[in-house]
């Protein structure tokens, strides 16, 4: 962290979550107390869905894992320095958050509301087939398969 403070010009950190005695995801938490805006992007040994949602919810603007090639590291690196996300294992990698439509937002709060899709439709005068067309976008966009983890990678995510 140290090292971070003193090179204020420091614009990307590349994470290895299994050096010993290191930080680790409390790197986040580290950077956000002491308010330097830095690009984390985490690599790793380990390319489970788990590690790469892992890094993603502390904050991570990418993850590559260390069998990548070289092309997948300059790939990463260019899509990083223009602002977006890096997930090679997740549907749109290059997409963040802020691309949801208004329309997808208020489909995803009331989601998270706990409304059932008949419910979601009577409420934004919608039907049956736009909503599970909105929610099947939504997963797709957050790289989930159900209800539950949509709210909750959304709310990690900041979205609600």
């Amino acid at each position: 962290m140290d090292d971070l403070r003193s090179r204020p010009e420091t614009s990307l950190v590349l994470l290895d979550l299994t050096l010993q005695g290191e930080a680790g995801l409390s790197l986040f938490s580290e950077l956000e107390q002491i308010g330097l805006p830095i690009s984390v992007v985490v690599i790793s040994s380990r390319e489970d869905e788990a590690s790469v949602r892992a890094a993603r919810s502390a904050g991570a603007v990418g993850f590559l894992p260390k069998s990548a090639g070289r092309r997948s590291l300059l790939r990463m690196v260019q899509r990083v320095s223009n602002g977006q996300l890096f997930y090679p294992s997740l549907p749109f990698p290059s997409l963040s958050p802020e691309h949801l439509t208004p329309r997808q937002l208020e489909v995803l709060t009331l989601l998270a509301d706990g409304l059932p899709n008949k419910r979601i439709c009577q409420a934004l005068d919608l039907t049956e087939h736009t909503v599970k067309t909105h929610l099947k976008a939504i997963f797709t966009h957050l790289g989930v398969h159900n209800r539950t983890e949509c709210v909750a990678e959304a709310r990690a995510l900041g979205l609600l």
